[in-house]
């Protein structure tokens, strides 16, 4: 389902199911629909023209997260803490390749 801003919400079907981003984003520029992808997947078809950007006042009920996947937090090593820390701040928020699109 996916929500629009004021709250409306709208079923989405597909003919089919795809769970990898690049064959995804493979089969959108091959034309064979539109795709819900994170948006630094799609910065170079973006700048290019390749892809634009579609039905921007919808805001879907999901996020598309970034991880950072370790052993466990309990003891967590400092320099593991600080790759976090140091990701978190090159990433940026909203990341900095999200800026672009709210400009």
């Amino acid at each position: 389902m996916c929500r629009l801003f004021l709250g409306s919400r709208v079923k989405v079907q597909s003919n089919f199911k795809i769970d990898n981003a690049s064959a995804i984003l493979d089969a959108t520029k091959a034309g064979a629909g539109i795709a819900y992808l994170a948006s630094y997947l799609l910065e170079d078809e973006f700048e290019n023209g390749s892809l634009v950007q579609l039905l921007t006042e919808w805001k879907a009920d999901m996020e598309l997260p970034i991880y950072a996947v370790y052993p466990r937090r309990q003891h967590l090593p400092p320099k593991v803490r600080t790759f976090i820390d140091f990701l978190s701040q090159q990433v940026g928020n909203p990341p900095h390749w999200d800026k672009k699109l709210f400009n």
